[in-house]
């Protein structure tokens, strides 16, 4: 009796405990109204997982770790952009529905264990926005061979000059699933201009794609913004990139033989030659660098090496994410060479269904003429019958605003041609582009206003390495906290504004950790044993992981800035949640109140395109609670 008494107490509290627990429709439908009061795009993906889960795996080798079970839910709002770029994940908890978010770079790693919303906007047809129709000049979403007929008017073949012309494509693609079509047509693009309309020879020409010259398959056929796509949407890519029946891969992009190489053409290139870079796909955030294959990477200071010593002129164009990044390592080069990249250091470049818009219209510009439109391009400005670089640039720059391009020369290098003096055309590049030479100069970093802190924390990134046995410390940053370190039998409370992460090669060993985020010019502290994470050393190798306590009590940010970065216009969201009494305060990094305004409704519309290009800072009030988000003005 006493045991069956016992049996149906258990049953009855797994009854109870059933009941209480929130259903993955309740928390998607919580997770959606989370994201809703953002004021959602008319193109975004919003994704969940299948199964509740402690562990959000992202492609790259990051990771989300939560306190508890939850629901999880993915959003990118910038489908058409490249990665990395910004998304955010939605944890939703199982047993109280208290809600979190987070931001990241990357997409889930698994996109088998996550399905499409019925709340998305974005379905599994084809995006096409600009791009021409399939069937045009491109064929079940390949480029065609034999796009170019002519060179534009002023410009000449590479017979015409005394030096010899070369040329190195790459393009790394991430993986098989992230290695989208579009990638490899900007290859087959800048093949087939630098082929057949400058007629560099074929031997003159390094090619290093995806997986190189093996036949497995590793290109993402269709739209890049599927996010569940079948089996049959993944071919070997083309060995063949201008149709003529022969290979053109050298290699895979991978960093050993593209160093080698670049080690080739050091001992091969004279003066009087000419040295032209294409690189595409995928780029890292803070200055990691360019994507190649398996998710490894080529860092601007690797690339920078690899150009050292070079003698020939080098003119280079960069389409990826965060590309901006390569210019500073150049720079120091004292050498003479020329780039333009379709991102800042800080951002992300746009995609589209078949191209890459910065880098098409580039070409475009070096063609002198428009394949998909089937029209003329006259890039050439100064009307001196030569296309440069420079001019290219701001063809592409003028046209696809959408990408906050950057440009810097040594000397102003023509591809195939003589140097000209890029420095005439000062003002003009002022006046339509951005400064010249000093070009980002603005701390660009993203997160709060460290120095408005109010415990005023001395240190705005603190980086752990050292070694802690049996310790109890706490650690306070401005704004972010990096450990890669051997912790073991310790209790360590770290406290950042914007992130903590725990670095690949950190050891752990039966230690706990409370981390705390914080929000700007706010700071909590939290005692409840609830709230320290005991970490697991489930390995060895802990990559980005970002720790996320699910029952503390920081307001969830339900104010948002939209869009961002902008031209000058955008909308301040508070929500639906909001009082409907709200205020705003937006200055410079100096302190200085550029808006201010007060008793506004859910959302209000300003208009900085007056004010100087760089960062701002949104303070906002709403329900009594402070928010705050740094805004970019491009």
């Amino acid at each position: 009796m006493k045991r069956i008494f016992t049996i149906c107490i258990c049953l009855l509290c797994l009854i109870v405990e059933g009941f209480a627990a929130v259903s993955q429709s309740t928390a998607h439908q919580k997770a959606y109204q989370h994201i809703k009061n953002a004021g959602l795009k008319s193109e975004y993906v919003f994704l969940c997982k299948k199964t509740k889960t402690k562990t959000v795996n992202i492609l790259g080798g990051s990771k989300k770790l939560l306190s508890e079970d939850c629901w999880c839910f993915f959003l990118d709002e910038k489908p058409k952009a490249n990665w990395g770029h910004q998304c955010k994940y939605i944890y939703v908890s199982v047993a109280n529905d208290n809600i979190k978010s987070s931001i990241a770079q990357m997409p889930p790693e698994n996109l088998s264990e996550w399905e499409s919303s019925s709340y998305s906007s974005q379905t599994n047809a084809a995006v096409n926005s600009g791009a021409s129709n399939d069937g045009s000049i491109y064929v079940n979403g390949l480029v065609k061979p034999n796009i170019f007929s002519s060179l534009p008017q002023g410009c000449r073949k590479h017979k015409d000059f005394k030096g010899k012309s070369y040329a190195v494509i790459i393009s790394g693609g991430a993986n098989l699933s992230n290695n989208h079509q579009r990638y490899w047509n900007d290859c087959s693009i800048y093949y087939q201009m630098l082929r057949h309309l400058y007629s560099i020879p074929r031997e003159n020409i390094y090619v290093y794609m995806s997986d190189g010259k093996s036949n497995s398959k590793d290109l993402h056929l269709g739209s890049s913004y599927y996010y569940d796509t079948a089996d049959t949407d993944y071919i070997d890519s083309p060995k063949d990139l201008d149709g003529d029946g022969n290979d053109d891969i050298n290699g895979a992009a991978l960093y050993n033989p593209i160093d080698s190489c670049f080690a080739t053409l050091k001992s091969k290139l004279k003066t009087e030659d000419n040295l032209f870079i294409f690189t595409t796909d995928h780029g890292a955030e803070n200055g990691e660098g360019l994507y190649l294959w398996n998710f490894t990477k080529l860092s601007p200071s690797q690339f920078s090496n690899m150009l050292s010593g070079i003698k020939a002129p080098i003119s280079i164009v960069m389409e990826q994410c965060f590309s901006g990044s390569f210019i500073h390592p150049i720079e120091t080069l004292n050498q003479i060479i020329t780039i333009a990249t379709a991102a800042h250091k800080n951002e992300p470049s746009n995609g589209d269904t078949y191209r890459n818009p910065f880098a098409y219209k580039v070409a475009c510009a070096y063609a002198g003429y428009d394949p998909e439109t089937d029209t003329n391009v006259n890039a050439d400005s100064d009307s001196d019958g030569q296309h440069t670089l420079l001019e290219a640039f701001n063809h592409a720059r003028y046209v696809e605003s959408n990408d906050t391009a950057q440009y810097w020369s040594y000397g102003g290098i023509e591809y195939g041609a003589s140097t000209v003096d890029v420095f005439q055309e000062k003002s003009n590049y002022m006046n339509n582009v951005g400064q010249l030479g000093n070009y980002q100069s603005t701390d660009a970093t993203l997160g709060c206003d460290y120095s408005s802190l109010n415990n005023g924390a001395p240190t705005k990134n603190i980086s752990i390495t050292e070694t802690l046995n049996s310790a109890t410390k706490s650690y306070n940053a401005g704004s972010e906290i990096s450990v890669k370190a051997t912790i073991n039998y310790s209790q360590i409370t770290l406290t950042a504004s914007d992130k903590i992460t725990i670095q690949k090669g950190t050891l752990i060993t039966s230690s706990k950790f409370k981390g705390t985020t914080t929000r700007c010019g706010e700071l909590r502290s939290f005692e409840n044993p609830e709230d320290v994470v005991t970490l697991k050393p489930e390995s060895k190798k802990i990559k980005d992981v970002e720790y996320i306590n699910m029952s503390d009590f920081a307001i969830e940010n339900h104010v948002y800035v939209s869009p961002n970065p902008t031209d000058g216009e955008f909308t301040i969201y508070f929500g639906e949640e909001s009082d409907g009494d709200n205020s705003v305060v937006i200055t410079d990094l100096t302190g200085k109140v550029v808006y201010q305004a007060e008793g506004l409704g859910n959302e209000v519309s300003i208009n900085l395109g007056d004010k100087s290009k760089g960062i701002y800072i949104v303070k906002s009030i709403s329900n009594g609670n402070l928010f705050s988000e740094k805004l970019i003005l491009k």
